[in-house]
């Protein structure tokens, strides 16, 4: 009889050391990877001081751990972009362009392609030729604004707007071509980059995709890398945008400035440039990559870093190494 009741004081203890046991490990678990709530809060109440406000839900409460990549850019980078581009193919010819001569176009005849580098990741690829397939695109997206567009990397989601959409199954086999652009050099790296669609319409007259895309490392948007894509009979014919493909050398994870220490660089900068009455509200604070580089010019590094959008428009973005200014 006392055993019966011995052992259901035991089971009753031991179940309550197991719950305490797991509400410790995820007590753990949020501080080591989310910051605190009141923290957050008390840190809006100091931004406030200095005209700052905070949208709620604009500041993500988890911390991060993210790779930094190290890449090579040699002289030779245009070219084995352009040899990656064409299944191997070498280049049938190649010219300097530009006023100062500093972009390069390669032709590959065997291929039927071209592709134009600009400035440092600028990249114009064309099935066919150029002058004919410019000449119809420019007409054709002038056509369709009413208006000439300033420059084809990126055609905007409204010019989307004014074509068909496309369903999720079509998206799934368009993002599959996509794969098919070589962005990373085989090095036996794990990180996961690619070109992720975020807008896409067909324009059933002339049976062709648009897409607006962006480059991703990992799950994090690499800033101002964005290119517009068309796609006729299941093939990419142009292509055109800054894009970064990687010839990785070496990467590594890493800690980085959270949150609170980035929010306190930003009320530092607005106390210091900001007019004294202008108030001004976050309305989003989220990660993305971005290029630094090298003091030599020969490699570069993808790095994490902090974006901060204001409500007027501004946004800023800071290292998410050293919490810097990132100039955009």
């Amino acid at each position: 009889m006392y055993w019966n009741k011995i052992k259901t004081v035991l089971i009753i203890l031991f179940a309550a050391a197991d719950i305490f046991f797991l509400f410790n490990l995820y007590r753990q678990y949020m501080n080591q990877n989310y910051i605190d709530e009141a923290l957050l809060n008390d840190t809006a109440a100091l931004l406030s001081e200095a005209g700052i406000t905070v949208a709620e839900g604009a500041v993500p409460e988890r911390l991060f751990e993210e790779s930094v990549v190290e890449c090579r850019y040699g002289e030779d980078y245009y070219e084995k972009i352009f040899h990656r581009l064409g299944g191997g193919e070498d280049y049938s010819s190649f010219i300097k362009t530009g006023a100062l001569g500093q972009g390069m176009k390669f032709t590959s005849d065997a291929n039927n392609i071209t592709a134009e580098f600009y400035g440092d990741f600028y990249l114009r690829y064309v099935k066919g030729d150029v002058q004919t397939r410019e000449t119809e695109l420019s007409d054709y997206l002038s056509a369709l604004t009413g208006e000439n567009p300033d420059g084809m990397s990126a055609i905007g989601n409204e010019i989307l707007a004014l074509l068909n959409p496309v369903g999720s199954s079509k998206l799934r086999s368009l993002a599959r071509i996509l794969e098919n652009i070589p962005l990373v050099e085989s090095t036996g790296n794990n990180l996961k980059i690619e070109f992720v669609i975020e807008a896409c319409a067909y324009d059933a007259e002339k049976d062709r995709y648009l897409l607006n895309c962006r480059e991703y490392v990992e799950d994090f948007a690499v800033y101002d890398s964005e290119a517009l894509v068309i796609v006729e009979d299941e093939e990419i014919v142009w292509f055109s945008g800054s894009v970064i493909f990687f010839e990785i050398s070496n990467s590594y994870v890493t800690g980085l400035y959270d949150q609170i220490n980035i929010l306190f660089d930003e009320k530092s900068y607005v106390e210091e440039n900001a007019d004294e009455n202008e108030i001004c509200e976050i309305t989003k604070m989220d990660l993305v990559y971005c290029v630094s580089w090298y003091s030599g010019g020969d490699m570069y590094y993808i790095i994490p870093a902090w974006r901060i959008t204001y409500s007027g428009g501004t946004v800023r973005i800071r290292s998410a190494l050293n919490g810097s200014l990132y100039d955009i």
